[in-house]
């Protein structure tokens, strides 16, 4: 065996051993991130699936050339259902929210024959 046969072989091993070792910590990284510390960061990540919705402020009023208004603002309500959650719900369950969160006495939601309540 020659010198440079000699010393490429042992080049070979020390880029072999050098890509196993990475390999092996990475591995071993992969490893305490899913198995010993999943459960952690996986609160995190359900902790940050909620996002917050920044609400605009009211525009200026839009108004003709003679400075007479076109457009008003007017505030109104905005009901969202996470369709997830109600699924996971048993009808009674269902039935109880709905009851619990029905429009009050103040003219709001549905008159008695199901026509919707006027705008004010």
């Amino acid at each position: 065996m020659s010198a440079a046969s000699h010393r490429s072989r042992l080049r070979l091993i020390v880029i072999q051993t050098l890509v196993f070792s990475l390999l092996a910590t990475l591995g071993a990284r992969l490893y305490y991130l899913q198995v010993v510390s999943g459960e952690e960061y996986q609160g995190q990540a359900a902790s940050q699936s909620v996002r917050e919705i920044v609400v605009q402020p009211q525009r200026g009023l839009i108004v003709d050339a003679m400075g007479r208004p076109l457009v008003s603002n007017r505030l109104t309500w905005v009901v969202s259902l996470d369709r997830t959650l109600i699924g996971r719900m048993s009808a009674d369950d269902r039935a109880e929210s709905a009851a619990a969160h029905r429009p009050r006495d103040r003219g709001e939601g549905l008159r008695d024959r199901g026509e919707p309540a006027a705008l004010r």
